[in-house]
């Protein structure tokens, strides 16, 4: 049994449309025909203009206390490092921050993360993945599954590269197409 937290991300939930649909197949489709509208997919409701992402997954770089999540009311955790506001109100970050503190408005900061476990790459593989590890499966990357929706933005180039993975076990294409599957670039000053 898989702690209580992981649960929704176990298995692949039955969405309203194939529960109902199960329903109708059973009762008979003449029984749930005022349902029809209900079977209908929901359009599309918060389409985005952007077309990429960079994501950072930094393991072994700095603290987040140090960085996008300074403690400055909190002496006894934050530690040496100053911070520097950001133009959201009450939002700082660490004082090496400074540029990325003017962009603060454009950027998504994820500062709810927490695990279960103290294993680094185990969290890893869940923060990359959305799922826990399991022995039976390779779930894809966020990276491959943004492929795999969006498609290649240029055919010459790969939709997505992995720079300095240093073996953090990333889980690549998992159990999509292997074309999926980032370009890693071990050096990238070479």
């Amino acid at each position: 049994m898989f702690h209580k937290r992981y649960e929704k991300h176990v298995e692949d939930r039955q969405t309203r449309r194939a529960i109902l649909s199960g329903i109708a197949s059973t009762l008979g489709v003449s029984v749930l025909s005022p349902w029809s509208r209900v079977l209908e997919a929901a359009p599309a409701t918060n389409v985005t203009k952007a077309k990429k992402v960079i994501y950072f997954n930094m393991g072994g770089a700095m603290s987040h206390i140090d960085t996008f999540d300074p403690k400055p009311d909190r002496p006894d955790i934050q530690g040496d490092v100053g911070v520097v506001k950001t133009k959201t109100p009450g939002v700082v970050f660490g004082e090496h921050m400074t540029n990325l503190a003017e962009l603060q408005d454009k950027l998504a900061i994820v500062r709810s993360m927490t695990t279960e476990t103290a294993d680094h790459r185990k969290a890893s593989y869940w923060l990359q993945t959305s799922y826990p590890v399991l022995n039976s499966i390779r779930h894809p990357s966020m990276g491959a599954w943004v492929s795999s929706e969006m498609g290649k933005i240029n055919k010459s180039l790969p939709p997505y590269v992995l720079v300095n993975s240093g073996g953090n076990g990333h889980p690549g294409a998992g159990f999509l197409d292997p074309s999926l599957t980032p370009v890693p670039v071990a050096d990238p000053e070479k």
